[in-house]
């Protein structure tokens, strides 16, 4: 017997965005609790819960309209930040990966509601399923992602909603502020009028046509307003460059997905047969229980999916409504999948699956997810006969994919826990930084993980994120992971070391950074622990002399809300 709940439409809704929510809890934020701060969030997060409301908004007046800084991005730039600083202000750090979980399940949410209208109700939600699975985007426990890309979808899906119900005005203003937050996720929007009006007639065609001129003219709007600005990805861009990366992106980027869903189904499964199988085994249950329970798959529409009559000669062919939608649902998604990669341009070739960088896969996460949705429900109804042995099997594809997003976490996790351990031993090693101090530690001593980059780029930011230092400082203490001593430079006319700034923001703005002598800390890993080398450095036949140790400054030093974060026990 079936259950009646999942029909009543006073429930439905709200039972599927439950089950959303718990799917997305137990492949993405089962172990939120032990996330922490990653590579962006250093900019994204850090600074707005260190921030008072003031502070903040006098830092976004000045850096919103910085296109080279803040790459035209005005809502995306801002909006995140403000929305972290008043959900950290309000119920702290948890709370600000509780409200991010219901964002992204609220988009699977919607992806559900636009198409349960149009199409049959098992597409939307595998659909929503496959999107809060989707594995070639590993950066779901990202806070930056979160509340950069996420929201941006949010704009994207809402301005869908509209579209529908053919408020074009207020659908084309939700638009354009994905295009603000996050320009790759409106891509899928282009398609639009395909999406939500499945009967392509000659009016959805003829508002297919205006639909994709306005889209255009918000694009190069945009586009004209960056390079005006002088923002530097566009500034420097060829055209002739941009459309070979482009088109070559367009056919490599929906390949690399469809390979990430088969390898992480793998990696998921040799996984979990080596460390156990209960959460593969509850998941794949979960996702028949589910499936099974579900309406009826298309119980009143026919098998036969065309019919070929042959009057006078010639050859008339029918294809029913069922194929039709299919194959009017494959077309679109098929579309948005191989849009989805026209602003790839800078992550160029989109191959990457593991890393902050897999972002560039997130605007074909809509198209993938209903593009294998349709050919599911589709495999499911042209098998009625093994319908159960179909849906055993989507339920182990599904439950693997769960059981990588766990495999994902666990790695933010360590990275986390990695961070607040070497942070804590820099700051008993190093209590005596001072204005200008350098703290320099090999890369090859530091822990590294592979789904999210535990020590990065945003290393030498971090001190000062940590720590309320005098404001007279100039130059407040950085740490630099040293990929090797070629790192190091020697100007023999100022008799002193020097290094190249990879970023100079992080450095105040300095190209070129000069190390004072007796002002250098150097951190060495010896027996699994860091430790601090008192010797001078003989570096390329120069002699680099180490500060030696002075008075506690860290120990009288105020922790900031990063600082309390990171160094003490939550």
């Amino acid at each position: 017997m079936r259950m009646k709940l999942i029909y009543n439409e006073k429930y439905a809704g709200l039972l599927v965005f439950f089950i959303l929510l718990f799917i997305n809890w137990i492949s993405n934020y089962s172990g939120m609790f032990h996330f922490g701060l990653y590579e962006d969030d250093y900019w994204y997060a850090a600074i707005p819960m260190n921030s008072t409301t003031g502070q903040l908004f006098s830092f976004l007046g000045n850096n919103i309209t910085d296109f080279t800084y803040g790459q035209g991005r005005f809502i995306g730039m801002s909006l995140p930040l403000v929305l972290i600083h008043f959900i950290y202000g309000i119920a702290g750090f948890k709370a600000v990966y509780i409200v991010g979980m219901l964002l992204v399940t609220l988009n699977a949410y919607l992806i559900f509601a636009l198409l349960r209208k149009n199409y049959h109700i098992l597409i939307g939600l595998l659909a929503a399923i496959l999107f809060l699975l989707f594995p070639a985007d590993t950066t779901r426990p990202f806070l930056c992602h979160i509340y950069l890309l996420h929201l941006s979808m949010l704009f994207v899906l809402v301005a869908f909603l509209f579209y529908a119900k053919k408020l074009y005005v207020v659908s084309y203003l939700f638009a354009l502020f994905s295009l603000l937050s996050y320009e790759s996720t409106f891509l899928p929007f282009i398609f639009a009028p395909f999406l939500v009006f499945p009967a392509w007639n000659r009016e959805v065609k003829r508002l297919g046509l205006k639909h994709m001129v306005v889209c255009a003219v918000l694009i190069l709007g945009i586009f004209v307003m960056r390079k005006i600005g002088g923002e530097e990805r566009v500034a420097s861009l060829s055209m002739i460059d941009f459309a070979k990366k482009t088109l070559a992106s367009s056919l490599i980027g929906p390949v690399t997905v469809m390979f990430a869903m088969i390898k992480s189904s793998v990696e998921s499964l040799y996984y979990f047969l080596v460390n156990g199988l209960t959460i593969i085994i509850g998941t794949i249950g979960l996702f028949l229980t589910l499936l099974y329970f579900y309406p009826n798959v298309a119980s009143s529409e026919k098998t036969a999916f065309f019919n070929i009559n042959l009057k006078y000669f010639k050859a008339e062919i029918v294809i029913n409504e069922v194929l039709q939608s299919f194959l009017r649902l494959f077309i679109v998604s098929t579309l948005m999948l191989l849009t989805a990669y026209l602003f790839s341009y800078t992550h160029y070739p989109p191959t990457v699956l593991k890393g902050r960088m897999t972002s560039v896969h997130y605007a074909a996460s809509i198209g993938a997810a209903i593009f294998i949705a349709n050919i599911l429900y589709f495999i499911i109804l042209t098998m009625k006969k093994r319908k159960m042995l179909v849906l055993a099997v989507i339920a182990v594809f599904l439950g693997l994919l769960m059981g990588y997003g766990n495999i994902i976490q666990k790695d933010y996790a360590k990275a986390w826990q990695s961070q607040k351990s070497l942070w804590k031993d820099v700051s008993v090693l190093a209590s005596d930084v001072e204005d200008n101090t350098l703290v320099f530690i090999a890369k090859k001593d530091l822990d590294s993980t592979s789904y999210i980059i535990s020590h990065s780029w945003a290393m030498p930011a971090v001190f000062n994120l940590l720590y309320q230092f005098p404001t007279d400082w100039k130059h407040p203490p950085k740490v630099k992971k040293l990929n090797s001593w070629n790192d190091l430079q020697y100007n023999a006319t100022l008799n002193s070391f020097f290094f190249v700034a990879e970023y100079p923001f992080l450095f105040e703005q300095r190209d070129t950074i000069y190390l004072e002598d007796k002002n250098v800390i150097f951190l060495e890993k010896v027996n699994n622990g860091l430790v601090r080398k008192n010797d001078s450095l003989r570096i390329n036949d120069h002699t680099l002399h180490l500060k030696p140790r002075g008075e506690n400054i860290l120990g009288s030093s105020k922790l900031t809300a990063t600082g309390q974060l990171m160094l003490e026990d939550q």
